[in-house]
C-alpha cells in the first residue's frame, strides 16, 4: 500500500515522495497533492508503472520542529477515487529556537510627580501598573503565588497593596532599584513609585522577550 516516506531532510527543508506504489499502474496523470499541517502546499508528478515517485520539497521550516505530512494522490481523468495517505510526523534536524516571553510594553507613571510632592492617583492607574507586573510574571512562567489586591477608587492605598507589587517584581528577578517594604500606617512617597518604576522596567534587560 502506497505510504509517505522521506528522502532527506535539513534544519529548514524535509523531502518526501511516495512509496510502495502499484507498479502495474499504467496510466499517466497521477498527482499528489502535499500537505503541511493539514495545510496544501503544492503538488507533484507520479509517473506511470513506478514504484515511488511524486518527489516534493518542503522549505522554509524551523529547525527542530514536528510537522504532521499528509498525501492524496488523484487520478485526473481516470475513474479511481482520490486516495489519502496515512499522515506522518517527521522533524527538522537542527534545535528549535527558544521562544521568547512577550514583553508587556514599558510602564510609567502619570500621576506621580516630583520628590516630596503628594500622591494622588487614579486607582485606574496603579491597577495598571500591577496588570503590567501580572502579565510580565505570567509570560515568563514565574509563581503566580502572591495575592493581589487591586486598588479601590476613593480609597487610600494600604501598605498590603505596595509590598504585593514589590514581592511580584522579586518573583521574577528583579533585585536592584526595588524600593524597601512598607509598613502599616507608613507614608507612600513618590520615591517609592519612582523606585517601582524603574525596577518594572529594567525586567526589559534582564530577559529575551520576543518584542
Amino acid at each position: 500500500m502506497a505510504s509517505i516516506a522521506v528522502s532527506s531532510r535539513g534544519e529548514t527543508y524535509i523531502n518526501v515522495f511516495v512509496d510502495e506504489l502499484d507498479t502495474r499502474y499504467s496510466y499517466t496523470g497521477r498527482q499528489a497533492h502535499w500537505f503541511l499541517d493539514g495545510v496544501e502546499r503544492g503538488t507533484s508528478s507520479i509517473g506511470a508503472g513506478v514504484s515511488s515517485g511524486g518527489f516534493y520539497s518542503f522549505s522554509g521550516l524551523t529547525p527542530g520542529t514536528d510537522y504532521v505530512i499528509g498525501c492524496t494522490v488523484s487520478f485526473a481523468g481516470e475513474s479511481e477515487r482520490d486516495v489519502a495517505l496515512k499522515n506522518v510526523t517527521e522533524r527538522t534536524s537542527g534545535t528549535a529556537p527558544p521562544e521568547y516571553p512577550t514583553w508587556p510594553g514599558y510602564f510609567y507613571w502619570d500621576s506621580v510627580g516630583s520628590s516630596g510632592d503628594p500622591v494622588k492617583m487614579p486607582a485606574s492607574e496603579w491597577n495598571d501598573f500591577i496588570d503590567h507586573a501580572i502579565t510580565a510574571r505570567n509570560n515568563l512562567g514565574a509563581s503566580r503565588e502572591t495575592q493581589v489586591y487591586p486598588a479601590s477608587r476613593y480609597a487610600s492605598m494600604q501598605a498590603r497593596q505596595a509590598n504585593e507589587a514589590i514581592r511580584i517584581l522579586k518573583g521574577i528577578g528583579v533585585n536592584s532599584y526595588l524600593p524597601d517594604t512598607v509598613d502599616s500606617g507608613d507614608a507612600i512617597t513618590t520615591s517609592f513609585f519612582a523606585k517601582l518604576e524603574a525596577a518594572y522596567n529594567r525586567l526589559h534587560s534582564i530577559y529575551d522577550w520576543s518584542n
